[in-house]
């Protein structure tokens, strides 16, 4: 069972109205510019009235009043845009989260054994593995041969040169970068991908809680497509007949999407490049 709310199904309906500029506010990080609007739709319709139970409240004490009386009606409209939020945050975590554990960066140790194993290790491994060869006790070299590389390595490291050592902290660095620019990358890609799934679920979810119909235009340049620029659009409800917005509206493509595109081309003309994979 839902618990109890102090707001009417009509106030909470009010509210789930200003969804949109509530959630464009949220990503900014600042609702300056939407409680002053809200409260002013929200007194017209419902005035704030306290109770002074006999007792006259002065103009402070009233003030003070009023205030909670809006906080309460500031909770009330977070509360009904968070499902709505959870539906999206949840879908794009579950698409950009790893599949699998992914392989963890080469350490300093290990790239400098990549590029110079063969010239300064291996000839330090040869020789120590023939000295315990030669011993009397001579031990089980297979068991202790990863040992000695071991070893080896972290001597000839510890011993390197101050300009190799920066040679390999140059390539970590590289790798490491590159590293993070091929998972930004990927998840990007798998986002866009499912951008329709995304939108359509938020959005059919929104139309079966308001009875409103919605239509999103969208537009990007396509990684899988060598960063070609690539338009669409999504429509959630439809008229009496069934028909949606894209197939009631006369010349859709001529009168919205072309202008939609040239738009596009205008914003994605100097970015466009960041979304090639």
């Amino acid at each position: 069972m839902a618990p109890p709310t102090w707001a009417t199904q009509e106030q909470q309906d009010f509210i789930l109205t200003f969804q949109d500029e509530f959630l464009e506010c949220k990503k900014k990080g600042n609702f300056a510019t939407f409680w002053a609007p809200f409260f002013e739709k929200w007194e017209e319709r419902w005035p704030l009235e306290v109770s002074n139970d006999d007792q006259q409240l002065s103009e402070a004490q009233l003030a003070q009043e009023v205030a909670k009386e809006r906080l309460a009606v500031q909770k009330a409209g977070r509360r009904a845009n968070a499902a709505g939020n959870t539906i999206v945050t949840k879908l794009i975590g579950g698409i950009v989260k790893k599949e699998k554990k992914k392989s963890r960066p080469l350490k300093a140790t290990e790239v400098y054994s990549k590029m110079y194993y063969a010239t300064r290790v291996q000839p330090a491994v040869k020789e120590e593995l023939n000295a315990m060869k030669e011993a009397s006790d001579a031990p089980d070299l297979k068991k202790r041969t990863i040992q000695v590389v071991r070893r080896q390595l972290a001597s000839r490291w510890e011993n390197e040169t101050v300009e190799v050592k920066e040679e390999v902290a140059n390539l970590v660095r590289e790798m490491k970068d590159q590293r993070e620019k091929d998972t930004s990358d990927c998840k990007k890609l798998r986002v866009i991908s499912r951008l329709t799934e995304i939108l359509s679920t938020f959005f059919s979810e929104l139309h079966d809680s308001t009875g409103w119909a919605f239509s999103i235009l969208l537009g990007g340049p396509d990684p899988t497509n060598g960063g070609k620029l690539d338009v669409s659009s999504l429509h959630i409800g439809t008229t009496a007949l069934g028909n949606r917005f894209n197939q009631a509206c006369p010349k859709f493509e001529e009168r919205i999407m072309v202008p939609y595109f040239e738009f596009a081309s205008h914003a994605f003309r100097k970015s466009s490049n960041d979304f090639c994979l």
